[in-house]
């Protein structure tokens, strides 16, 4: 239950249930389950400490019991909150080791999701050819086991660094192919970070109103999965393009409304 409401973007609520979950987990097993929902949710709030903290309990865990495969998620995991914090030291030695373990023992989809974190960083650090080799070795694996949402965070990770590169054409391009595949799946939160993608592109090349258009469109999708980091981003590009307009912000001087 936890799990489906951190998905509706509850997040409060799935913190409560895990809590609830880990206090009468009788088993490593499900301990381990509890600690990663808390560990996730709080990573989806910003929560990096307390997210560290829960995935750190998580591995130590599967350390102690044996669960080679749960130990690698939760290293992955591990690595995404240093990412998060731009500590690419931490989070590229976390990822080559879950990485070690999901070849061993033969886990696809987590093999592919390390492959697509290293490329983040490697990406970050402007190492393009590494990241590009990075991230086709993701999606190609995400293509060959049916895995959709990865594909698609393939494709929109391809698409930034398209962009990155002055490769517009081509960016937009595999930020509309990610966005159908959100799309076709009911991905929320994928949808609007393609959307937003798509929309940042636009206004650099100066089509305001197609940007403005997806941007408003990604905020409300932000909106309703409680993704209040979006929503901001969405809104800095809506009033960035107003001011230099010269219109009215999208967003109200303090005090003012009822």
């Amino acid at each position: 239950m936890g799990s489906v409401q951190r998905s509706q973007g509850r997040h409060q609520e799935a913190i409560s249930l895990f809590q609830q979950a880990l206090s009468i987990a009788t088993s490593a097993g499900d301990q381990e389950r509890a600690l990663s929902g808390l560990g996730g949710t709080h990573y989806l709030t910003s929560k990096y400490a307390e997210a560290y903290q829960y995935y750190t309990r998580a591995r130590d865990i599967c350390t102690r019991i044996g669960d080679d495969l749960g130990q690698a998620h939760a290293i992955r995991r591990l690595a995404k909150v240093h990412y998060a914090q731009l500590e690419l030291t931490q989070a590229k030695e976390a990822y080559v080791r879950a990485r070690d373990i999901f070849s061993r023992v033969g886990n696809q989809s987590g093999l592919a999701d390390t492959l697509r974190g290293l490329g983040n960083i490697s990406r970050h650090r402007s190492e393009h050819t590494e990241a590009e080799e990075f991230y086709n070795q993701a999606r190609h694996i995400y293509a060959r086991i049916g895995h959709d949402r990865g594909q698609a965070n393939a494709l929109t990770r391809m698409g930034k660094l398209c962009r990155d590169r002055s490769e517009d054409t081509k960016a937009e391009e595999l930020f509309k192919q990610a966005l159908d595949i959100y799309s076709r799946i009911g991905d929320d939160l994928g949808r609007a970070n393609a959307k937003k993608s798509i929309g940042v592109l636009y206004l650099a090349q100066g089509l305001n109103t197609k940007a403005k258009s997806l941007l408003e469109e990604a905020r409300s999708l932000y909106a309703q999965v409680s993704n209040s980091k979006g929503e901001e981003e969405c809104s800095h590009q809506l009033d960035v393009m107003t001011i230099e307009r010269g219109e009215s912000s999208t967003t109200p001087p303090p005090g003012s409304g009822n």
